[in-house]
């Protein structure tokens, strides 16, 4: 086990998404059925290890609960272990294996979901770590109270993940400050290269992020569901953003977590949706799509409670248990909510880092829910900060098989300035070209590098090996956010 430190809050880490609509906002793009959990529970902690997801613990009357449902989406049947512990603080994964942490203890409990067995680990850092943790290169990241990161066990055989770490700090849930906002850094696994920006949100209450691809979207109710709520875009490649409107007959109620994404679609678990008598009810999701920017909603089977626990899976969202919001003193409930995505799509996120022997590593996941399919191209550009008009291109490489969903790919093209290129300062990204001619930006935006004024032709260009980058703006008319499957400008 190794001991690298970073200085974080609270770790995000890039995700699926998932969609669907109703009471006139949009229509349902969604598949929805239900089924009950072994036992009825509120304050469920939900994890996704393999092709199972994974409910585990939680209240029933007051009582603390050892039981976990296991959802497997291959064979789409349940089944039940035990949870060594009732004490669990929150849960992660890596591959086929689940983590429940006692906080308390020091301790994480280790489930192998394919082989059904249980093992005990204890680390005396996990003493005191929060729920700011993430998977990054196959290992678990955990964060504790002081804000260090530390990296725990490393697991084998499963395969190859990595992505952007979102760390998101400077909130505060009791603040009656409503002017606070998020302040988030954002760190690519590939080359540690990080950025700091601030999203112009108000977050007295908490708020939700949700992640596709290079976009992330940062939503926060303002307080609670009296209050209309806001949603913020911003774009890892570019370091840009822009406000996102929500529907004035939507609320969503936030609280500090990630939603759970399938395909190109972000689920967010409570909301609230207007009647003709300008009366707002729950018992609804809301959802965004990243690809067309629309929100939409579906209603939840039986009565409306909250602290759903949420877990997503291929193309597969499920919530799960929680409390009814009403009578009051009402018994925790066994429902689940599954939802299926009718419009499944490859969503492409990854790293590129340039080297010195004039080639770029670049790394493709398929974090979607369906095939980038054919053959296609890799090509890494050289782009001005902030925009994509005036790209070089330096490089790229064939693949001529498809790229399966949840799988990743690593490609080393050769990349040198072509004759004629505009010196200046610009961005390494990488970006998947079609056999239809359509360009699918899917990483960059951190790793900056120097184009000099030079006689010679095909130079290899000027990396440097770590650079501290910052949000930059830019007069360009370009669309402040460039979405995935758009043509470079």
């Amino acid at each position: 086990m190794s001991s690298r430190k970073r200085k974080v809050a609270t770790a995000l880490v890039e995700t699926m998404e998932s969609r669907t609509l109703l009471s006139g906002i949009g229509a349902a793009a969604l598949t929805h059925t239900t089924a009950n959990l072994s036992a009825a529970r509120g304050g469920i902690v939900a994890i996704s290890a393999g092709q199972d997801i994974l409910f585990a613990g939680g209240t029933s009357d007051g009582n603390p609960s050892s039981v976990v449902d296991i959802y497997n989406r291959q064979t789409q049947q349940w089944s039940t272990t035990t949870l060594p512990s009732t004490t669990i603080s929150y849960a992660t994964a890596s591959g086929d294996t689940a983590y429940f942490v006692d906080a308390t203890a020091g301790t994480a409990y280790e489930y192998d979901t394919s082989a059904g067995t249980w093992s005990t680990i204890s680390y005396a850092f996990l003493a005191g770590t929060t729920a700011g943790y993430t998977q990054l290169d196959g290992d678990i990241l955990f964060v504790n109270s002081t804000g260090d990161t530390l990296i725990g066990p490393t697991t084998t055989g499963s395969s190859e993940s990595w992505g952007r770490v979102f760390t998101v700090s400077g909130t505060d849930e009791f603040s009656s400050s409503s002017q606070e906002s998020l302040s988030v850094t954002l760190t690519d696994s590939l080359s540690q290269l990080t950025r700091s920006i601030s999203v112009p949100l108000s977050v007295p209450d908490g708020f939700e992020v949700a992640v596709s691809g290079p976009n992330v979207l940062f939503v926060s109710d303002n307080g609670g569901s009296a209050e209309a709520t806001t949603a913020y875009l911003y774009n890892t490649i570019t370091g840009r953003g822009s406000a996102v409107a929500v529907p004035a007959g939507l609320r969503i109620t936030t609280d500090t977590s990630n939603a759970p994404v399938i395909g190109t679609q972000a689920i967010f678990p409570h909301a609230y949706v207007e009647d003709s008598h300008n009366r707002f009810y729950a018992y609804s999701v809301a959802d965004y799509d990243f690809s067309t920017g629309v929100w939409s909603t579906s209603p939840l089977t039986g009565v409306d409670r909250y602290g759903l626990a949420s877990g997503a899976v291929d193309d597969t969202v499920l919530l799960a248990g929680g409390t009814p919001v009403s009578p009051s003193g009402a018994s925790e409930s066994s429902q689940v909510d599954l939802f299926q995505d009718q419009n499944p799509a490859a969503v492409l996120a990854g790293g590129v880092q340039g080297r010195s022997n004039g080639e770029a590593t670049v790394l493709l996941q398929n974090v979607g829910d369906a095939a980038l399919a054919g053959s296609y191209t890799v090509n890494v550009y050289a782009i001005p900060p902030g925009r994509y008009s005036g790209s070089i291109l330096l490089g790229s490489e064939a693949v001529s098989s498809p790229l399966q969903a949840g799988n990743t790919i690593t490609l080393y093209p050769r990349i040198s300035i072509p004759s004629g290129a505009v010196p200046g300062t610009y961005h390494l990204v990488a970006m998947v070209q079609t056999t239809g001619g359509t360009l699918i930006p899917f990483a960059g935006g951190l790793s900056t590098l120097t184009i000099k004024a030079s006689t010679s032709t095909d130079a290899e260009p000027m990396i440097p090996a770590a650079v501290s980058d910052s949000t930059e703006s830019s007069s360009s008319d370009d669309s402040l956010l460039i979405d995935q499957g758009s043509v470079l400008a």
